[in-house]
């Protein structure tokens, strides 16, 4: 478990994009408090394609280590990280990352249209993620949260498909895969 990019998001970016988005007085209210509503079928798709490129990685994976493939290396899962990954990456990180581009970046772009605000906001979030790997398993998860906040007008349900995704890609399927191969 790293705790750097974690760390550096919460305790400076995060801080910064508050900080930044009060001097410029940018819109910041009404964020959890959503107006419009989804269906359970559009939530769970929501989900699904949230999940989608992690779930082609961790079946490819699959895959290679079912045929004997040392695969291991590309999960970063150890049982004794458990209560860090469930803090970090399951609660806070969903809250922090949701608050930051979809409550302040996607709300503050809304009057240059729809699809740029959704656009830039999946951007900027899997650009924060870093590597190359993360980056590419980030942008259609942050595509569909972003989506999901202009939708609802609001950050929860984003807050809570993003904390499944995490869940998921962290610690069930590394968990998974580690149990298999």
């Amino acid at each position: 478990f790293s705790w750097g990019s974690s760390l550096v998001t919460i305790c400076i970016a995060f801080p910064a994009f508050v900080g930044i988005s009060a001097l410029l007085k940018m819109k910041t209210k009404g964020m959890f408090s959503e107006t419009g509503r989804l269906s359970g079928k559009d939530a769970a798709i929501r989900i699904l394609l949230a999940m989608l490129p992690m779930l082609i990685l961790y079946g490819v994976l699959l895959v290679k280590g079912l045929n004997g493939e040392d695969v291991l290396e590309f999960v970063a899962w150890n049982p004794k990280d458990l209560p860090q990954s469930i803090l970090i990456s399951c609660l806070l990180m969903p809250v922090v990352e949701e608050y930051m581009f979809r409550g302040i970046v996607l709300q503050n772009m809304k009057p240059y249209g729809k699809w740029l605000a959704i656009i830039l906001s999946a951007v900027l979030f899997a650009i924060g993620h870093g590597n190359p790997v993360n980056i590419l398993l980030s942008l259609v998860p942050g595509l569909v949260f972003a989506e999901t906040a202009w939708k609802t007008e609001g950050i929860r349900y984003g807050i809570f498909f993003h904390i499944l995704v995490n869940c998921f890609g962290q610690i069930i399927f590394p968990m998974v895969l580690t149990g298999i191969c």
